[in-house]
């Protein structure tokens, strides 16, 4: 049996818990737009219902931008629970057709083990593995891998010694 080195595992990886920060901002924003000392003063400027309006967008983005949020670490809490509990599929292999992304591109990187055709960029909010070649990721073609995935989500990188 070969042996793996582990070189990334979504266990080891912050939840984008960052993404909260847009949504309170824009509630924020909405409410002190709507607060009675912003309204006096668009009254006084004849634009109340310009202050309104933008007031209320910012609310609605508020929670656009909160379900994103929740989705984005409702499966990031859920990809690593997958992991702990092994409902992940393995694939051991050689990868191959591997397309680095070089700066200033900001296209997905991709290799194929198998039949099985992984796809990340670092510009994904999504968890799972996304360091590219350029960031110092340790993919290349030839290299012997394991890896733990569930969809097209890399949880858990090893490269055989």
């Amino acid at each position: 049996m070969a042996a793996y080195q582990q070189v990334f595992s979504i266990l080891d990886q912050p939840c984008p818990y960052w993404t909260a920060i847009p949504p309170a901002a824009c509630l924020v924003i909405g409410l002190g737009i709507l607060s009675r000392p912003m309204m006096r003063l668009a009254v006084e400027q004849n634009r109340r219902v310009r202050a309104r309006a933008v007031g209320a967008s910012f609310i609605v983005a508020s929670f656009v931008s909160a379900t994103v949020s929740i989705v984005a670490l409702t499966k990031c809490m859920s990809l690593k629970d997958a992991l702990r509990a092994g409902r992940v599929s393995v694939l051991e292999g050689t990868v191959v057709d591997f397309r680095p992304v070089l700066p200033p591109s900001r296209g997905d990187e991709s290799f194929r083990v198998g039949n099985r055709v992984f796809r990340y960029s670092e510009h994904d909010i999504d968890s799972g593995f996304n360091i590219t070649f350029a960031s110092g990721g340790p993919i290349r073609d030839g290299l012997s891998v394991r890896i733990s995935y569930v969809g097209d989500r890399i949880l858990r990188l090893e490269i055989q010694r």
